[in-house]
C-alpha cells in the first residue's frame, strides 16, 4: 500500500491539500509579534512594528482554511490587541495539466556506494570468509576495510535538493506558464503563491498530518511598506512545492528562436512527421538560434520527463542560472518543461 501510494504522490495524482491560506488580521499597536497557531497544522509567525495607537489590517498565510477557523489561537507580543477580521477567498484552482505532471524531486541528500565502494565491499567480505579460521586476522581485515570505505567517495544523489520548474502548456494560440519552487523542509514564498503542496509520501490528505510554519518578516525597509518576506519550515525530509501562474515571462520559445532564456541541456520529442515519439538529446541551446540538431547523448532525467502526454511536441531543457522570472528563492537547478513545442 505504501509503494502504491508513493507512486500515486510521484505521479501527481494522489489527492493533495493546499497548504495555503490567507485571512485578513486586524491588528491595533503596540506590539511586535502575532503568533496564529493552528495546532497539528502548524503556525504562523508575523513578525515587525505595530505602534501605540495605529492600527493595521494584515494578509497572513496560514496552514488550514477557513473550515478549521475552530482551531486557531492568537498571541500577541507587545501589548496590543489582534483579531480575525476576515478570511479571503480560497485560491483559484490552477490549470489541471500541473496536476498530472511528475515531480518526485527533490529528494533528501543521500549519499550512495559509488562503483569503487561497492568492489572493497565484496572484497572485505570474501577476505573476512577466507580468514574466518583466524578471527584476530579477520578483525584486522575488515576493520581496514570498514575504513577504506568511510574513507572512499561515494555518488551524489541526481534529484538536486532544491529546484525551479517552468511548467509550459499550448492551449490554442495561447501558452500558459506555471512556476514550481520545490525544496526539502523549507521554502522562501514567492509572493505570488497560489498552492503549496507537501509531496512527501505517507502525509493524509485533508488532515494536517505535516506540521507547516510560516514566518513571515514584515521588519524591512518602509516599516512594512515593502513586500514581506514569507518563510515555510517543515520536518526535516518534507518535500514542499510552491506553485503559481507565471504571467511575466517574456520570450520566445519555439523550434526557430529561443529568447526565452540560454538553455545548457535540452531533449525534444514527437517533432517529427513520422511520428517518433522517441527522446532526441541536443545539448545546449543558445539565445537567438533555432534548436540544434539532435547528437548523441543522455536521455532526459526520468523525474522530469515522466507523466508527459503521447502525441504532443515536447521541449525538456535546464536553464542557465535562474532562468526567466527568476529572482529569490535561489535555486539549485532551474528546468523547462513544455507540453506543445512547435505546434
Amino acid at each position: 500500500m505504501m509503494i502504491l501510494l508513493g507512486i500515486l504522490v510521484g505521479l501527481g495524482l494522489a489527492p493533495q491539500d493546499n497548504r495555503l491560506q490567507r485571512l485578513e488580521l486586524r491588528v491595533q499597536g503596540p506590539l511586535s509579534e502575532v503568533r496564529l497557531d493552528c495546532g497539528s497544522a502548524g503556525a504562523a509567525l508575523w513578525q515587525g512594528e505595530v505602534l501605540a495607537g495605529e492600527s493595521r489590517v494584515l494578509t497572513l498565510p496560514v496552514p488550514v482554511s477557513s473550515a478549521r477557523a475552530g482551531e486557531l489561537t492568537i498571541d500577541v507580543r507587545g501589548g496590543g490587541s489582534a483579531e480575525v477580521e476576515s478570511w479571503l477567498v480560497e485560491n483559484a484552482p490552477l490549470p489541471g495539466f500541473l496536476y498530472s505532471r511528475a515531480l518526485s524531486g527533490p529528494r533528501p541528500p543521500v549519499r550512495r556506494l559509488g562503483l569503487s565502494a561497492a568492489l572493497l565491499l565484496v572484497l572485505a567480505g570474501v577476505g573476512g570468509l577466507g580468514l574466518r579460521r583466524r578471527p584476530r586476522w579477520a578483525l584486522v581485515f575488515g576493520s581496514a576495510g570498514a575504513l577504506a570505505l568511510v574513507l572512499l567517495p561515494r555518488t551524489e544523489p541526481t534529484t538536486p535538493g532544491a529546484l525551479r520548474i517552468f511548467e509550459g502548456q499550448r492551449e490554442g494560440q495561447t501558452i500558459r506558464w506555471l512556476r514550481t519552487d520545490a525544496g526539502i523542509a523549507s521554502l522562501i514564498l514567492p509572493e505570488e503563491t497560489s498552492l503549496l503542496r507537501v509531496l512527501t509520501p505517507g502525509m493524509v490528505p485533508g488532515q494536517g498530518s505535516t506540521p507547516i510554519n510560516f514566518i513571515v518578516d514584515d521588519r524591512g525597509p518602509g516599516g512594512g511598506g515593502g513586500v514581506p518576506l514569507i518563510q515555510v519550515s517543515s520536518p526535516a525530509g518534507t518535500r514542499l512545492a510552491a506553485s503559481f501562474e507565471s504571467r511575466r515571462l517574456i520570450g520566445i520559445l519555439e523550434p526557430d528562436m529561443l529568447s526565452f532564456g540560454a538553455l545548457t541541456r535540452v531533449w525534444s520529442r514527437g517533432l517529427s512527421a513520422d511520428g517518433n515519439d522517441l527522446w532526441n538529446h541536443h545539448g545546449p541551446w543558445a539565445l537567438g538560434t533555432v534548436l540544434p540538431d539532435p547528437l548523441p547523448g543522455p536521455g532526459p532525467p526520468g523525474w522530469l520527463s515522466a507523466g508527459l502526454p503521447q502525441g504532443r511536441g515536447i521541449l525538456l531543457a535546464r536553464v542557465a542560472g535562474t532562468g526567466p522570472g527568476g529572482g529569490d528563492p535561489s535555486a539549485e537547478s532551474v528546468w523547462v518543461r513544455m507540453v506543445g513545442f512547435g505546434e
